[in-house]
């Protein structure tokens, strides 16, 4: 797609053809923006790829049973684990509930489903959060929540990074990304960066009027 049009597509059989049945292969593309910035990104629909979906650089998906890592120039399919399989499960039955949660005061408050994006273990209970507008700036702006305390309201979003530092109770913390609008282009999206110690978890959350992306924090 170039600006939104369709532009071509390659059928083949690329991990024989080109790769020499490797699962495991470099690739490159490149484009021009100017002084602006875009996002770029490949999608294989390939089962031999594990139905691989739209990933960008240094980012990681579990699909299918394995996990897809998506490094610069390098995707490497790797077997998922039992605990990384249960997670999974976990957040499909979590966000196969339409309806508003009774006991969940931020859906009461709101009238808005949480949607679990992610779930991971956190070693501190001090963690760092960076969170920016990924491409182009378009006015959104976000409420953060973090198990029902209102750490941040009414940001608007830049491509600098904002930088905030959060405290973890033992056991599960609700991190909520709320959207106060939708900006020029819906849904609201934040890249979001938690730091925990030496170790980085990184994502991309789309929250709109009606669901809020969250992550489930385990301490």
């Amino acid at each position: 797609m170039v600006d939104g049009n369709f532009a071509g597509k390659v059928e083949d059989n690329l991990i024989n053809k080109y790769f020499g049945g490797s699962s495991s292969v470099y690739f490159g593309f490149t484009g021009s923006t100017g002084a602006l910035t875009n996002t770029q990104k490949i999608k294989f629909n390939r089962s031999e790829l594990y139905n691989l979906k739209d990933i960008g650089l240094r980012e990681s998906l579990n699909d299918n049973l394995n996990k897809i890592i998506c490094n610069p120039g390098k995707i490497t399919v790797k077997k998922e684990s039992d605990i990384a399989k249960k997670l999974k499960n976990k957040i499909l039955e979590t966000n196969s509930n339409d309806a508003i949660d009774e006991n969940n005061d931020y859906e009461k408050q709101f009238s808005r489903k949480v949607k679990i994006e992610k779930i991971f273990k956190a070693s501190s209970n001090k963690i760092t959060l960076k969170i920016w507008d990924l491409n182009l700036e378009d006015g959104d702006v976000i409420s953060l929540y973090l198990n029902g305390e209102n750490l941040l309201k009414d940001y608007t979003l830049l491509n600098k990074k904002y930088k905030l530092k959060m405290q973890l109770k033992e056991g599960i913390n609700l991190f909520i990304l709320h959207a106060e609008n939708l900006g020029k282009q819906p849904p609201n999206t934040a890249a979001v960066s938690i730091k925990d110690g030496s170790k980085a978890h990184n994502m991309v959350l789309k929250s709109n009027m009606s669901r809020s992306a969250a992550l489930e924090i385990i301490k």
